[in-house]
């Protein structure tokens, strides 16, 4: 799975958790978005740290 695709079932992920309406799908959409920051946190630390390992 590319990272496009990774992304794109996240958004998916959130739209559909946010559509159930109520608090907890507010946590959980928060918890989902935290979790995308995260995963591209680390794709765009292990891209750049693998380009400075000459």
């Amino acid at each position: 799975m590319n990272i496009k695709s990774l992304l794109l079932v996240l958004v998916v992920l959130v739209i559909v958790v946010g559509a159930t309406g109520g608090d907890a799908s507010a946590a959980a959409v928060g918890g989902a978005i935290g979790e995308a920051v995260h995963l591209v946190t680390v794709a765009w630390d292990a891209m750049v740290s693998s380009g400075n390992s000459a």
